[in-house]
């Protein structure tokens, strides 16, 4: 960049005092604020920090269970039941959650069948559905506590 204007990398002796207290009251400021700003930006990620610290050495309680919708199945062939057909989902709620137990209750309620009125019950095809629930297998020192 040459457009023939150096910026000067220090005050001329003769600049008054004044202007030399402003000028540094104003680097000190600006100073102030960028590192400030890039604190504020580092400082996102403390808390996580913290919490994650916090619960491996199990002073806090466990991190929230992650989302876990009902068990809705399509329908399939006759010799299943509900566990069985909530077995992969409730494998994987486990990996997602380790600090939970986590159990399916199936809804005979709401159990389908292709055969209900058939006479001859021949291919019939069942379909479930149910929940799934979370039990802590921990507590926090802190909640144990009563705070």
């Amino acid at each position: 960049m040459s457009s023939g204007f150096d910026a000067p990398k220090e005050l001329p002796p003769e600049t008054p005092k004044t202007f030399r207290r402003v000028y540094a009251v104003l680097f000190f400021a600006v100073a102030s604020l960028v590192l400030l700003s890039i604190g504020i930006e580092k400082a996102q990620s403390l808390p996580d920090a913290i919490v994650g610290i916090c619960r491996s050495i199990r002073v806090c309680g466990p991190p929230p269970l992650k989302p876990m919708p009902p068990l809705r199945t399509p329908m399939l062939p006759s010799g299943s039941n509900a566990q069985e057909a909530a077995r992969p989902t409730l494998e994987r709620y486990q990996r997602e959650n380790p600090d939970y137990e986590i159990t399916f209750t199936p809804d005979p309620a709401r159990e389908r069948n292709s055969c209900k009125d058939a006479l001859i019950k021949i291919d019939c095809k069942y379909g479930y559905e149910g929940t799934f629930s979370g039990k802590p297998k921990w507590r926090g020192l802190i909640e144990r506590l009563g705070f």
